[in-house]
């Protein structure tokens, strides 16, 4: 999340594989385009559902950003969810700081 949107893009999107019309474009798109310093922690998630009634059982979804990094304001989240009725069950939700929004 301290990262620039120029440099965010060029990691998250090397080979170019997220383009208009494919599934996770929309997420993508929102945040490359951001005209701040940072992407902020909102374009930090591993796994960013929009849809109502997501379900997750037994499973462990990780942001390991902090095994790379000290100190600092760097966050790793792990799983954003925008829906309502959502169900986790058996999880373990795995990040640094701001694990689950």
């Amino acid at each position: 999340s301290e990262m620039d949107p120029v440099s965010w893009r060029r990691q998250i999107n090397p080979g170019g594989k997220y383009m208009p019309g494919k599934p996770a474009w929309y997420m993508f798109d929102s945040c490359q385009n951001k005209r701040t310093a940072t992407v902020g922690v909102m374009c930090s998630a591993v796994l960013w559902s929009q849809n109502n009634g997501l379900q997750l059982q037994n499973l462990t979804i990780a942001n390991n950003l902090g095994d790379s990094v000290d100190a600092g304001t760097h966050q790793a989240v792990a799983l954003r969810s925008d829906g309502d009725q959502v169900q986790i069950n058996n999880v373990n939700i795995l990040g640094r700081q701001n694990t689950f929004l």
